[in-house]
């Protein structure tokens, strides 16, 4: 599982006229190496924001930022809540003084999920309330609707990573973490029900029709068989047959009746089968986030190459 590394790169801007040697493109979910898809919706969708090009010996160039980079917010306007690169672009161009950006490096799994807002002043509520099981991980126990996050990705069960950088190591931590940070807050996190939705795709898409009812209910069906998957809080899957009862076919009689019930047995024992398979994944989806975390205790820096403008490779939206 890939996690990303956020970074911020601060630059003063003298007047509006000043090029800051930044470049910005958009990203879809549609491009890539296969793991940013993430929905079967044929129209592309905005994954993000990302530096293109960064001008050698400009205001950016000599920052943090790198190209690839995904931009999580400038000067407080967060970038998820952008429609282009070229709404992205006129906040930097327009901007005069200190532009700070806050970014991620270094790609991520379709499980985990970057959330950032900007805080009131004066206001040190986030509407998140957290709460930390036997496991040791730090997960979401609660999101107000109105809160900061309302609107965002996360949701209730996710799992903290870090918060402005910096890794989550226990409940009260993560709490104050929340509580202190001033202006923009950026929290990734491991989402256990992308995780499980992936897995029932993976296991049940090619022969059953899958509708999600919540995060935590979803719908089977197979010819006139119909099945309920409820996870619970320890993301175990359990079922219910919800078949309609009727017979399988009006018309059918004697051996071919036999034959066609029998064939049901095999399908409904294939199910269980495989439901078995699913939750002895999802059993295991909490230590494979235990590594994650300790890895992420010291974050490394994804390299990233430095590329000059030139004729020949125009870049997208400059600044």
């Amino acid at each position: 599982m890939k996690i990303p590394v956020l970074i911020t790169a601060s630059v003063l801007k003298k007047d509006v006229d000043e090029k800051t040697g930044a470049f910005l493109k958009p990203v879809f979910l549609t491009e890539g190496d296969g793991e940013d898809v993430i929905s079967n919706d044929t129209e592309k969708q905005l994954k993000g924001i990302c530096v293109s090009c960064l001008i050698e010996d400009s205001l950016f160039g000599q920052s943090k930022l790198m190209v690839g980079d995904y931009l999580v917010s400038i000067n407080g306007f967060q970038c998820n809540e952008l429609s282009s690169a070229t709404e992205a672009a006129n906040i930097i161009r327009e901007a005069v003084g200190e532009i700070r950006i806050t970014a991620v490096r270094g790609g991520w799994s379709p499980q985990v999920v970057i959330a950032s807002a900007t805080k009131p002043i004066h206001h040190g509520l986030t509407g998140i309330t957290l709460h930390s099981v036997c496991d040791g991980l730090v997960r979401i126990k609660r999101i107000q609707e109105h809160g900061l996050f309302g609107n965002s990705k996360l949701s209730k069960g996710d799992i903290l990573v870090t918060a402005n950088g910096i890794p989550i190591t226990c409940h009260s931590q993560a709490g104050q973490l929340l509580r202190n940070c001033r202006e923009s807050l950026t929290i990734i996190a491991i989402s256990p029900s992308i995780h499980r939705r992936i897995l029932v795709d993976e296991m049940f898409g090619s022969a059953l029709k899958i509708t999600w009812k919540s995060p935590d209910e979803c719908e089977l069906k197979q010819h006139q068989q119909k099945y309920l998957l409820i996870f619970g809080e320890n993301g175990i899957a359990q079922y219910v047959d919800i078949s309609s009862g009727r017979p399988l076919m009006s018309t059918a009689e004697g051996r071919y009746r036999s034959k066609l019930e029998s064939r049901m047995r095999q399908l409904r024992i294939s199910f269980v089968r495989q439901l078995v398979q699913l939750n002895d994944r999802l059993s295991r989806f909490g230590d494979i986030c235990k590594i994650v975390l300790n890895h992420t205790q010291v974050p490394v820096a994804v390299e990233a190459e430095l590329v000059v403008e030139s004729e020949n490779n125009k870049p997208h939206h400059s600044l």
